[in-house]
């Protein structure tokens, strides 16, 4: 192991380091007070509802972040483009298109083994990944450039579609609907916390021995064929776990903005192109950065809160412009 990369993996136990501190610190953020002997007793055994809720927030803040980061990583990379993003094929927009018709519908407060309008977003979503697949092969093969093509324009339509069902919704399910749509780590029933974070967990472990054949990929499709991989297989792979983790992410906390984008376009300033090392920092860095932002939701308007979808875009977009200038500058 080269010395360059032992580095690297130092600097990512560190950063995971640090996101341990920061999930640990965001159980002690909030109204309620609570201590660290809460949080010790909790441990241990003793039941604290409070600290309870804080948990699954948190646990929800690092499953959103490594499903988002992961699947930017792997569209950056199959896409070849440091600006793509797991919303940019309409994943997002089909995701909540079912969540608001099932509000819509009065099944807010339903439950199966799900909420029922987390069950309708995962559908939605998933239904939205099979037809932008299919618009996106030519010739039986998937084309970049269709697969962006496709993205763009079924994420305009589902977005008209999403309006038009905002705009027609009856006055108590509008609150529902913009709440969502904003985005909340906060999750009442465990089992949400173990679906998204299943899906999420599977789907990086499936895609680590592969992120070999991403790389070359991500060079060209002549490179890699010529290496012997099989592309199209690989393009088909990863397009769908990074949809599938999208749709978990989405249809669990609802929308939440510039995680899959930024994290990976700065963590590949920080560490370089290649995916096996640009997937696990991107995974720790994007835990943390949703961490503090969750912790920035509950602090700035007490009792108030801030849905996390305003914080991540308030952060992100100005620190995604400044990266943007230093690059240039350093161009």
């Amino acid at each position: 192991m080269g010395y360059a990369k032992l580095k690297k993996i130092t600097v990512i136990l560190l950063v995971a380091l640090v996101t341990a501190g920061l999930f640990m610190t965001s159980l002690l953020v909030g109204p309620a007070d609570i201590n660290i002997g809460n949080i010790f007793d909790y441990f241990c055994g003793k039941y604290n509802p409070v600290i309870h809720l804080r948990f699954m927030r948190a646990c929800m803040a690092v499953i959103s972040a490594a499903g988002l980061s992961a699947a930017g990583v792997f569209l950056q990379g199959l896409l070849r483009n440091p600006l793509a993003g797991p919303y940019i094929l309409g994943i997002s927009a089909g995701s909540a298109i079912g969540a608001v018709g099932a509000i819509c519908c009065g099944l807010g407060t339903a439950f199966i083994l799900l909420p029922v309008p987390m069950v309708c977003a995962f559908i939605g979503a998933i239904i939205t990944i099979i037809v932008v697949y299919r618009l996106a092969l030519k010739d039986g093969n998937l084309s970049v450039q269709n697969l962006i093509l496709a993205g763009i324009a079924v994420n305009s339509l589902l977005s008209s579609v999403l309006l038009f069902a905002i705009y027609s919704s009856k006055n108590e399910a509008i609150n529902g609907i913009i709440w969502w749509l904003l985005g909340s780590l906060q999750v009442f029933d465990i089992r949400i916390v173990l679906f998204s974070g299943g899906i999420v967990s599977a789907s990086i472990l499936l895609a680590i021995p592969l992120t070999k054949e991403l790389n070359a990929v991500s060079i060209g499709d002549d490179l890699a064929t010529y290496v012997g991989i099989k592309v199209e297989w690989i393009k088909t792979i990863f397009f769908v776990l990074s949809g599938i983790m999208t749709a978990a992410v989405v249809s669990s906390v609802g929308m939440i903005g510039f995680v899959g984008l930024v994290i990976p376009h700065i963590t590949r300033k920080l560490f370089g192109p290649d995916i096996r090392v640009l997937l696990p920092a991107s995974v720790v860095i994007g835990s943390g950065f949703l961490l503090i932002a969750d912790m920035l939701c509950r602090i700035l308007f007490i009792p108030a809160e801030l849905p996390i979808g305003i914080v991540t875009s308030l952060v992100g977009a100005p620190f995604f412009i400044f990266i943007l200038v230093i690059t240039r500058k350093g161009s």
